[in-house]
């Protein structure tokens, strides 16, 4: 373990495309200001590799889904064939006037198609929101391990300078 996190081998990576069908989002017209977003039918999509190579596409259905920006904790789905993931932190990563981006870090439990060997796993869930003709299309990608890092909010890091300045001046103090 490091960090409390499970070492993971090469043979329990890997990614798999998600994409939804009948997508929305609240309020009106403006992505950028977007509240909630819904899609009413996630599934995997295509491009598994990996752990995930022989998933089946369009084969698995996570449901209804519903995602709220910046309030991800406990955000989860679950197929029982793929498995299950719940978030616990989320990254803003880009919007403009027709596209939102974010990347949701958590935990996975592998489901029946490996017979549940994964678990515990960090795990991320990448969803690119586009607004095209008026409809809101959105693809994404899961993956083991998670594609980026959450990145530490400022009063974190300088919490972690200010204990390793203290840490200096105590050592010199000796």
């Amino acid at each position: 373990m490091i960090g409390g996190a499970p070492l993971l081998t090469h043979a329990q990576s890997g990614t798999f495309s998600v994409a939804g069908a009948g997508d929305s989002f609240t309020p009106g017209s403006d992505i950028t200001a977007a509240t909630n977003f819904y899609i009413t039918d996630l599934a995997v999509f295509f491009n598994n590799t990996g752990v995930f190579a022989g998933l089946t596409p369009f084969g698995d259905h996570f449901g209804s889904v519903s995602f709220t920006p910046n309030s991800v904790v406990g955000f989860s789905i679950t197929n029982a064939d793929v498995g299950t993931f719940v978030a616990s932190s989320d990254l803003y990563v880009s919007s403009d006037s027709t596209h939102a981006s974010y990347e949701l870090f958590g935990i996975y439990n592998s489901g029946t198609f490996d017979g549940g060997v994964i678990t515990n796993t960090p795990a991320s869930i990448f969803f690119n929101f586009a607004l095209i003709s008026g409809n809101l299309q959105m693809t994404g990608t899961f993956s083991i391990p998670p594609i980026g890092s959450p990145v530490p909010e400022p009063a974190t890091m300088a919490l972690a300078a200010l204990g390793g300045v203290s840490l200096l001046l105590l050592r010199r103090r000796k």
